[in-house]
C-alpha cells in the first residue's frame, strides 16, 4: 500500500475512533467559599462570575451581595485547587462587582485584571476598575487606571478585545427607585479604551431605532401598565443588553435576552454600526416540553405552540475553520412592581398565565380552527398549560394580528435548551431541542436525578426535592451558563442548570459533507436529593450541589481540560475534569 493509502486509511481509523469517543466529566475538587470575613455561609453572595489567568494559574471570583473577590490558587493542582484568599472591596467608592475578566495582550503595559461595579442603591453611574494581575495569591491588588465611568448604572457584562487594547461593557438599564422617584435608565455598551499613563478612554456605542425596527427586535414595554410613572418608552430604551462575549477576530456579540435578539459589532472597525439579529422562535409542535403544575412528575407533551429562545449566555469559538457562537437560552420574562412607600410607581407584566389568557384573548382566522379549540381546552386545565405563563404583548413579533384584533400563534419563554449559531450570518444551525428536559424520561437518568426534576431552590430548610416539578410552568431546565473547549478535534459544549445545578455535555464533529453534528453526551449533577440545602451544606462534601449555576469557565492547560461551575446560592466553585473515553 502506498503512504498516501496508509495514511488515509490512519486518518479514516482516527475519525471512527473520535466519533466513538465518550465524552465524560469527572467531579473533582469541591471549594465552599467563605465570606470577606472568613466564614462559610450558605447563600451569602460570595460567588457569581470568574476569569482564568492562565500564566499564573490564578482563578478570581467575584461575589455581588458579599463584595468580595476570591483567589483560588490552581498552580499545583487544576482539578483540586485551593482558595488562597478574599479580598473586600470598598461599597462606597468601589461598589459591588458584577463582572471580572483577565487580559494578557503580549506587553506588560496591556496586562489587565477588570472588575466592573455598580454603585450601592444605583446611587450613580457604573464604573470600571483596571487593576494589575496579581503574580502571587498573597499579592496586593493594584489599580493600574483611573476609575472608568460608563454610561449605564448596571454593568453586567464585559468582554476584552484579545490584543487587550479594548474592553466592552454593556449595562441592562434596570430600572430603580432614587430619592423616591422612578428612574429607568438607557441601555448602554461602552468600549474602554485603556491609554499611555493612567488614562481610559471611553466609547459609547449608540443604538439606532430604524436598525432595531427594521431587524424586528422585539420591544417589550412601551410604558408601564400601571403606575405614577407615566413617560413613553422608545424601541431603543427597551433594549436590555445583559452579555458580551468577544470572539477571536474581535467581533462582539451583545445580548439582549429579553428582547430575543443579539447585536453584532466589528471592534476593528467602530464606524461600521451595530447590526441586530432577531433570534426567532421555538416551534414545539416536534419537541416535548412539560408544562404542567405540581403534578409531581414527568408529564412531557409537544405542543402547537412556540417560545422565544431568549440567549442568556454565550460562548465564541472556532472550529471547522469557522466562528461559531454556543448560547444558553432560558426564559425571561419582563415584570415590574416598583413602589415608593405606598406610592406605586411602576406596574408591568408583559405575560399571563393560560388561563387567563384565553379569557381576554382569541385566536385569528390564521391558525387551524381545531388547533386553536385544542390550545384553549389545554389552557383551561393547570394539568396541561393553564399555569404557563404566555405573552400578551400586542406585537407582530409576539404573534398578535392587528388586522383581525388576535393572536395567530401562541408565545411562551424560553428556548430550554441551547444553540449553535453560524456566526457569520447569525443563523441557528442547531437547538438541542427537548433534550435538556426529555433526559430525566430516559433510562439514563438515576433515581437521583429524577428526584430533583425540574426542581429549584426555596429555602435553606427545603430539601432539593421538594420542590420537583415547579419549575416546568416557567424554566424548565433553566440553562443559565455555557462553555466550549476542543478535546483532539471534538468540540465539547457543556451547559448548566441554572435551578437546581448539574451539567449537560455535548460533542461537536463534522459528518461527511463538513457539517456539524451534535451529539448528547450525558448530564452529571452534584448534590443528595434527600437532604434539606442547609443540611447538605455543612457536611464536608459536595452533597449541597451547585444550585444556581451563573457562570462556566473551561481551563484547558498543558493537555488538561477542566471545566468550572460558580453556583451563586451555595457560594461554590465546582470542578470538573473533561476526558474523552
Amino acid at each position: 500500500m502506498s503512504v498516501t493509502g496508509v495514511l488515509q486509511v490512519w486518518v479514516a481509523a482516527l475519525l471512527v475512533h473520535l466519533a466513538a469517543s465518550k465524552v465524560v466529566l469527572r467531579p473533582e475538587g469541591f471549594l465552599k467559599l467563605p465570606t470577606y470575613v472568613g466564614t462559610t455561609t450558605f447563600n451569602a453572595g460570595v460567588a457569581n462570575k470568574a476569569a482564568y489567568d492562565s500564566v499564573t494559574n490564578l482563578l478570581y471570583v467575584v461575589g455581588h451581595d458579599n463584595d468580595v473577590m476570591q483567589i483560588i490558587n490552581m498552580k499545583d493542582s487544576l482539578t483540586n485547587p485551593v482558595h488562597a484568599r478574599s479580598i473586600r472591596f470598598d461599597p462606597l467608592n468601589q461598589g459591588f462587582p458584577n463582572d471580572v475578566k483577565v487580559c494578557r495582550g503580549g506587553l506588560p503595559t496591556l496586562e489587565f485584571l477588570a472588575i466592573s461595579f455598580e454603585t450601592k442603591n444605583n446611587l450613580e453611574q457604573a464604573h470600571v476598575h483596571l487593576y494589575q494581575l496579581l503574580e502571587q495569591p498573597g499579592d496586593a491588588l493594584v489599580r493600574l487606571k483611573t476609575v472608568a465611568t460608563v454610561e449605564g448604572y448596571d454593568p453586567n457584562s464585559i468582554a476584552w478585545h484579545k490584543d487587550c487594547t479594548e474592553l466592552v461593557v454593556v449595562s441592562q438599564g434596570t430600572m430603580h427607585v432614587l430619592n423616591g422617584e422612578l428612574v429607568d435608565p438607557k441601555p448602554s455598551v461602552d468600549v474602554l479604551i485603556p491609554r499611555l499613563g493612567l488614562n481610559v478612554d471611553r466609547r459609547t456605542v449608540p443604538f439606532s431605532e430604524t436598525a432595531i425596527t427594521s431587524a424586528r427586535v422585539r420591544q417589550v414595554m412601551t410604558k408601564c401598565d400601571t403606575g405614577s410613572y407615566t413617560q413613553l418608552i422608545s424601541h431603543v430604551e427597551d433594549l436590555e443588553p445583559n452579555f458580551v462575549v468577544v470572539d477571536d477576530d474581535n467581533i462582539a456579540y451583545v445580548l439582549m435576552q429579553s428582547n430575543n435578539a443579539i447585536g453584532r459589532m466589528d471592534l476593528q472597525d467602530p464606524l461600521t454600526p451595530m447590526s441586530y439579529h432577531n433570534m426567532g422562535r421555538k416551534d414545539w409542535s416536534q419537541y416535548k416540553m412539560d408544562t404542567s403544575y405540581e403534578d409531581g412528575g414527568i408529564n412531557q407533551n409537544p405542543h402547537s405552540m412556540t417560545s422565544l429562545y431568549q440567549p442568556a449566555h454565550a460562548v465564541a469559538f472556532k472550529f471547522a475553520n469557522k466562528t461559531w457562537l454556543a448560547t444558553a437560552d432560558t426564559a425571561n420574562i419582563r415584570r415590574h412592581n416598583i413602589r415608593s412607600g405606598s406610592t406605586t410607581l411602576c406596574n408591568f407584566d408583559e405575560s399571563v398565565v393560560g388561563a387567563t389568557w384565553t379569557r381576554s384573548n382569541t385566536f385569528s382566522s390564521f391558525m387551524d380552527a381545531n388547533t386553536a379549540a385544542q390550545l384553549k381546552t389545554n389552557m383551561s386545565s393547570n394539568a396541561i398549560t393553564g399555569r404557563l405563563p404566555f405573552c400578551q404583548l400586542k406585537t407582530f413579533q409576539d404573534g398578535y394580528n392587528p388586522l383581525q384584533l388576535s393572536y395567530s400563534y401562541l408565545t411562551t419563554y424560553g428556548g430550554r435548551g441551547w444553540s449553535l449559531i453560524d456566526a457569520s450570518d447569525m443563523s441557528r444551525v442547531y437547538d438541542s431541542g427537548d433534550i435538556m428536559e426529555t433526559y430525566f424520561a430516559s433510562s439514563a437518568a438515576t433515581d437521583s436525578d429524577k428526584a430533583v426534576y425540574n426542581s429549584y431552590y426555596q429555602a435553606p430548610q427545603s430539601a432539593q426535592s421538594q420542590y420537583v416539578d415547579r419549575t416546568s410552568i416557567n424554566t424548565g431546565p433553566n440553562p443559565t451558563a455555557i462553555a466550549t473547549g476542543n478535546i483532539n478535534g471534538t468540540q465539547v459544549v457543556v451547559v448548566a442548570n441554572g435551578n437546581i445545578g448539574g451539567l449537560y455535555t455535548f460533542s461537536i464533529t463534522l459528518d461527511g459533507s463538513g457539517a456539524p453534528q451534535v451529539g448528547f453526551e450525558g448530564f452529571i449533577r452534584r448534590g443528595s436529593p434527600g437532604l434539606t440545602w442547609a443540611n447538605a451544606y455543612v457536611r464536608s462534601d459536595d452533597a449541597v450541589g451547585e444550585p444556581g449555576i451563573e457562570d462556566l469557565l473551561w481551563i484547558e492547560d498543558e493537555g488538561q481540560h477542566v471545566v468550572v461551575a460558580i453556583s451563586k446560592i451555595a457560594g461554590v466553585a465546582s470542578f470538573y475534569e473533561v476526558q474523552l473515553q
